[in-house]
């Protein structure tokens, strides 16, 4: 009976890794997809005051140097894990 509770063991353990092992691949792939998410919404940003003569310092200006902690909130609120 050791040996096959010590393969219960193993195999608990290979099932805890793989799945922790899957978690943090989940994990990475969303927080790339937020940065990108993030990179796309000052592209964006910067192309919609471009067509107004602004710059995209302007825009914050105008949202009260706001507009960055605005653009991580609803990412963060919409991503929240």
């Amino acid at each position: 009976m050791g040996k096959l509770k010590e393969l219960m063991i193993v195999a608990q353990e290979i099932i805890e890794t793989e799945v922790q092992n899957g978690w943090d691949e989940a994990v990475d792939t969303i927080q790339n997809a937020k940065d990108e998410t993030h990179d796309n919404i000052i592209l964006s940003l910067t192309e919609l005051a471009n067509k107004h003569n602004l710059e995209f310092e302007d825009l914050e200006e105008l949202f009260q140097n706001s507009l960055t902690d605005d653009i991580e909130n609803t990412i963060d609120y919409v991503w929240e894990l």
